[in-house]
């Protein structure tokens, strides 16, 4: 039995990493260069010092690749004594590639000659010294970017002169965003350095510099975006209160206020935005004047600010706005109605969702709305609107419901998934009954009342165009078969006099064969009526008791849609159902593979040990996906297994580590570590090594977790063998098991 690393301690035992680094140490003097670059990478993620030496000896290596890692490996050291040879390969060594990356690792590295070095990046190529380019490209704009990004990491003010040198050519496109993200961490050199790109800067510059000094609470920063806040270039206006709104200055306040009487609709609405992301407050006079804005977008946002403060006491203006002439607004204010979750409105929300003859984006927002409100008041609304012939709003009303949580909402759920809830009850009068079916009553009764105070509500809705076209309307998809039906006869005309070549016969043929699967998409992206309504309930209901609940999803593993089967699935397995074995278990043989997967993972999380065998009967399932939720739900099952029946299952996942796919292989070589399998390790290595390496960093991963010194142990001896094949993948392994994070 293998031991589990303890995650108090250190999980790599020194005589272990130590073996590997002197290992690796003589790989460096391999004959095989990509052998040497596989052993540098692995000792730059070691990040062991005593390396230095061995890593500075080969940036004199003659394959240039072999050169870039060991550059990169001393980055990843960061140890100073690299920087005086690092900086003779930036000078000597042409390559642009070399280059770009010695002053990436030189950045991690940093120190005083490192700052003067990269501000000379910036300045440019350097006198006589040779760039080979590859192309196009010029691998100088690449260092420019690098040292850019170190220098702010660095955040040395020494250089901050130099990086707004380079800000000022707008042609160098590229720099201006780490160019200003450099500045932002240079201290106060950096900041007065922005202040004067957002006094004096191009707009792009000014709106960049004002972006940057957001946060900051010093009197000059806040004055000078006060004064920015009146820019005539409305980006630099807007970044500028973005910017003032993340300062604790109180004073940011009465600036931003001043910005709600803009000109610009746009400004109005944007700062209304940035008040509200940030709580700043807004007079109530002010809110009402906003309330009346020209512009729809002032007008939402307004009563956004309503709805997010919380503000009761504007119940009664945001009542109001229910009788807006934009749709936007009417149903930002049913929005702000329901945040602000007073009952008064229930009954006009209620009317609103019982009035068809609304958009079911207005009536879905009213439930949404309904669901801040007392439940005693909602409940009877949104179980009237329940009848609504659009799915996203039965949608909704379905979750406002399950968010009681009470008897009646529960009793709901279940008619729901029984697909219920477009049958017609038994109660409704006569009246009712004529409302699904307009054309059979008398033309006096054409337009009842469909709810009490709906007349009260009447003038709520926004008034569009009612016109409508003497021809029904069409959608896409019909009007091109209207034209195809049209043409139908020239075409089989033309049909017997042309002769298909071989290669127009193949595509038809592949378009045959290609039919079915195109209906069963078609068939999900229009799925039959009530599907989604059930499938909703099925996974509304694992928010229940399990005991209550959990019958009325098995009944639905029947149900004739595979989405609602595999949701009922998914909330038996939430709800940890223990009795629902054997109905999950028959759901394996499903011919739908999601079914399978999601009844598979059910299994899993039902902590009976009973699934274990059934879970084993479907480990050689002909889909991937499926055979890997089997693998993961018998991981977890594994701590339950008696000794035997374990015994079992390690025995099967080795015979799952010979899979063609790696998704199977990486699952069962998890269960394997997990559960301390004697041969675990082995079977692991060998897994990866047969597979020519396509799992090695998640195999090392998972050794790193499960079995560090052990597969430590068993990588080296595999490194001391003659196999100098495998010697590559080898390597990786022994890199992530030994990565210093």
């Amino acid at each position: 039995m293998l031991l589990l690393r303890d995650p108090s301690k250190d999980p790599f035992p020194m005589n272990a990493k130590q073996k590997t680094v002197q290992a690796l140490k003589r790989v460096l003097k391999s004959k095989n260069s990509a052998h040497r670059c596989y052993a540098i990478q692995a000792l730059g993620k070691i990040k062991d010092t005593v390396t230095l030496e061995d890593l500075i000896q080969c940036l004199d290596d003659e394959d240039e690749d072999v050169v870039l890692d060991a550059i990169g490996a001393l980055g990843e050291l960061e140890e100073p004594q690299s920087v005086p040879v690092l900086l003779d390969c930036y000078r000597n060594i042409p390559s642009g590639e070399v280059k770009v990356a010695v002053v990436e690792s030189l950045g991690r590295i940093g120190g005083d000659s490192v700052i003067e070095f990269l501000t000379e990046v910036l300045q440019g190529r350097g006198e006589d010294m040779e760039w080979a380019t590859d192309g196009e490209w010029d691998d100088w704009w690449d260092a420019q970017i690098k040292a850019l990004e170190a220098l702010g990491c660095l955040g040395n003010p020494r250089a901050a002169q130099t990086v707004a040198d380079v800000l000022c050519d707008e042609d160098q496109e590229d720099l201006i965003e780490p160019g200003f993200k450099a500045l932002a961490e240079m201290g106060s050199t950096g900041e007065g350095l922005l202040l004067e790109f957002l006094e004096q800067g191009t707009p792009k510059l000014r709106r960049k510099a004002a972006t940057r000094l957001a946060g900051h609470s010093d009197i000059k920063i806040v004055e000078a975006l006060g004064r920015a806040l009146k820019d005539s270039e409305i980006p630099v206006c807007l970044a500028s209160a973005d910017a003032l709104a993340r300062c604790s200055d109180p004073s940011v306040s009465h600036l931003l206020q001043k910005l709600l009487r803009h000109s610009q609709e746009k400004v109005r609405s944007r700062v209304l935005v940035i008040l509200r992301e940030n709580e700043i407050p807004i007079p109530g006079p002010v809110l009402e004047f906003l309330l009346k804005d020209e512009s729809e977008a002032v007008r939402e946002q307004a009563l956004a600010f309503i709805g997010a403060q919380g503000m009761v006491e504007k119940y009664d203006l945001v009542y109001h706005k229910l009788r807006d002439s934009s749709l936007a607004v009417v149903k930002a204010a049913i929005r702000t109605l329901g945040q602000l979750g007073d009952s008064r409105a229930a009954d006009t929300l209620g009317a609103l969702l019982a009035r068809e003859e609304l958009t079911p984006e207005m009536r879905a927002e009213s439930a949404l709305a309904l669901g801040h409100m007392d439940a005693d008041e909602v409940l009877p609304h949104l179980t009237h609107a329940l009848r609504d012939a659009e799915t996203p709003v039965r949608m909704n009303i379905l979750r406002v419901i399950a968010q009681q949580g009470n008897e009646a909402s529960f009793e709901i759920l279940v008619s729901a998934l029984k697909g219920e809830l477009h049958q017609e009850p038994s109660s409704w009068n006569e009246e009712e009954q004529m409302l699904e079916s307009p054309e059979n009553a008398p033309s006096s009764e054409k337009k009842p009342q469909s709810v009490k105070k709906s007349e009260e509500v009447s003038s709520t809705e926004p008034q569009g165009n009612e016109e409508k076209s003497a021809m029904p309307a069409q959608s896409t998809l019909d009007a091109i078969a209207n034209e195809s039906l049209e043409m139908e006869g020239d075409l089989e005309k033309e049909a017997e006099t042309t002769r298909l070549t071989s290669e127009e016969q193949e595509f038809l043929q592949l378009a045959e064969d290609n039919i079915e699967l195109g209906e069963k998409l078609i068939q999900r992206q229009n799925p039959e009526v009530g599907q989604e309504i059930r499938r909703l309930a099925a996974s509304l209901l694992a928010g229940f008791e399990a005991e209550r609940a959990w019958p009325y999803l098995v009944e639905a593993l029947s149900d004739s849609s595979m989405e609602v089967q595999s949701t009922a699935a998914e909330s038996l397995g939430r709800l940890k159902a223990f009795n629902a074995l054997i109905p999950l278990s028959c759901l394996m043989n499903s011919k739908e593979p999601l079914v399978r997967t999601k009844a598979a993972d059910a299994l899993g999380k039902l902590e009976n040990p009973e699934a274990a065998s059934v879970l084993l009967d479907h480990l050689e399932d002909p889909n991937p996906a499926v055979r890997v939720q089997v693998i993961s739900s018998l991981g977890k099952l594994a701590d339950l297994l008696s000794k035997e029946s374990l015994k079992e299952l390690n025995r099967r996942m080795r015979d799952c580590l010979q899979s063609e796919e790696e998704s199977v292989c990486k699952a069962a070589s998890k269960v394997l570590l997990h559960g301390g399998a004697c041969s675990a390790v082995h079977d692991t290595i060998r897994m990866v090594l047969d597979t020519k390496g396509e799992l090695r960093y998640e195999a090392g991963m998972l050794l790193r977790t499960y079995a560090s010194q052990e597969g430590s142990n068993q990588l080296l001896d595999v490194l001391a063998s003659p196999h100098e094949d495998v010697y590559g993948m080898t390597i990786e392994m022994l890199g992530e098991i030994h990565r210093t994070v």
